[in-house]
């Protein structure tokens, strides 16, 4: 939905005076729509300057006095720093533009907050928007430039509009648990299936393993793909010039969403257009990017696989017998530059078993705020505790990969990351961004605690229903 008017005025205005390189933005002469959402942020996409904006998410019955704002307000500029210092270097400069900050007036916040009400899932409506400072990024979806807001006195996208701009999003979840924490033949994802359809989440379980996309196998990794296609929940969805096309909700038939993708009609003959797709997804997933610009890790990645292995807990009991196909833990090296491989290292800096890490949790959360963890990570000399490793695993567990492809009939570089072929011997130009990236809180370990109790009484009662 376009919320705002087109006019040709300036999108960024004079600096505010404040102290951070914080830019006034109104979006009131400018088309906007309503991306998405997820528990802690609502995403507004501006096309036509091909950026997204993050805004969080509050509760309507919290009370705003000045001090929270300013709580507020410095966990956000602490997710910009994190971004900057931590994640762009574990993750690459090649996957990541940094966000600014920017600041939205109280009232336009409140207007863009009511225009949006109409357009939002009614289950998220408990939080709205309420605070005026926000992130802007480039939009993944499309083929931005990579140049960004602060340092420009406007975003000028590149213009082509010969051929469409296709992206595939993905939320590929937990591709790894430590050997001690494998209580059960199905992986943290799997397992929670159970609880989707006991709270009525999902009407059918996803046929997804993060375990195969992650697994290195490339016969795995393409089933993988497949099974997102065919039970896309909330781990894929498709845009088409920024639109979703294709998703959880969407109305489009895959056949008809994978023709547009390669502008083809060829009805009697999908499977080939499946695995055309599936082929093309994976060879980008998998494709080495030059990392040489990478700025020096704050945190070290390195021997992660050297895992203390603790007895398991024998508490499931008849779950463990009778559990469905259990998930496949095997797996091979990934490309060791590639976009998988970047973010399965980050989530292997948990080394230590989940039942470890709670007790610590539970001596600290009194002790340490919520992200007091930040400021740490900054000066630890790669010296990171378990709770530290936890939380930055956490957060590329839940980090979304954008692939972005859009036809050129540019002579194809074999040695250029940015130009992919299908097996069709069809030229792309090709981006990809991690996006979803911000720091977790340490009250996030006691909610997987919990969490990880409802999956096992979710698990123990399909068990029973099954027999």
């Amino acid at each position: 939905m376009d919320c705002s008017k087109s006019q040709s005025s300036p999108l960024w205005n004079v600096r505010n005076g404040e102290s951070e390189d914080i830019t006034y933005l109104s979006l009131k002469n400018f088309v906007w729509r309503y991306r998405g959402e997820g528990n802690a942020n609502l995403v507004i996409a501006l096309p036509r300057e091909k950026i997204i904006l993050r805004m969080q998410k509050c509760d309507y019955n919290a009370i705003l006095d000045p001090n929270t704002v300013q709580d507020w307000e410095i966990k956000l500029k602490k997710s910009v720093v994190f971004y900057k210092k931590v994640m762009v270097p574990l993750l690459g400069t090649e996957f990541i533009l940094p966000p600014d900050l920017a600041r939205i007036s109280e009232d336009e916040i409140r207007d863009i907050d009511r225009l949006l009400l109409k357009l939002r899932p009614t289950f998220r409506l408990s939080k709205g928007l309420r605070l005026g400072l926000v992130t802007v990024q480039p939009d993944y979806t499309l083929l931005p430039p990579r140049v960004f807001l602060n340092h420009n006195s406007s975003y000028l996208p590149q213009n082509n509009e010969e051929f469409s701009t296709f992206c595939v999003e993905i939320k590929p979840k937990q591709g790894w648990v430590p050997l001690s924490d494998r209580h059960h033949p199905k992986c943290t994802f799997c397992l929670k299936q159970y609880l989707k359809l006991q709270k009525k989440r999902a009407s059918s379980k996803s046929k997804y393993c993060p375990l195969d996309l992650f697994s290195g196998d490339r016969p795995r990794m393409r089933q993988a793909l497949e099974s997102l296609l065919e039970t896309p929940q909330n781990n894929l969805k498709i845009f088409h010039n920024g639109n979703i096309l294709y998703g959880e909700e969407s109305s489009t038939g895959l056949n008809e969403v994978l023709e547009m993708f390669f502008g083809v009609k060829d009805q009697a003959n999908t499977r080939n257009v499946v695995d055309r797709w599936c082929h093309l997804v994976l060879d980008a997933l998998t494709r080495e990017f030059d990392s040489e610009e990478c700025l020096p890790p704050v945190i070290c990645t390195d021997n992660v696989d050297k895992i203390l292995i603790t007895s398991t807990c024998s508490s499931l009991g008849s779950i463990q017998r009778n559990a469905d196909q259990p998930c496949d833990w095997s797996s091979l090296p990934l490309p060791p530059k590639c976009i998988l491989q970047r973010v399965l290292s980050v989530q292997k800096l948990q080394t230590s078993d989940f039942k470890s890490i709670y007790s610590q949790y539970k001596e600290q959360s009194e002790l340490r705020d919520n992200y007091s963890y930040v400021d740490e990570l900054f000066c630890l000399n790669n010296h990171l505790d378990d709770v530290q490793r936890y939380l930055l695993s956490a957060t590329a567990k839940d980090c979304s990969v954008f692939i972005a492809f859009q036809r050129t009939k540019n002579t194809f570089n074999e040695n250029s990351s940015t130009h992919i072929r299908d097996i069709e011997g069809i030229c792309y130009q090709l981006n990809i961004g991690i996006s979803d990236i911000d720091p977790k809180p340490l009250s996030c370990i006691g909610k997987h605690h919990k969490r990880g109790q409802e999956l096992i009484a979710a698990a123990r009662q399909h068990d029973i229903s099954d027999n």
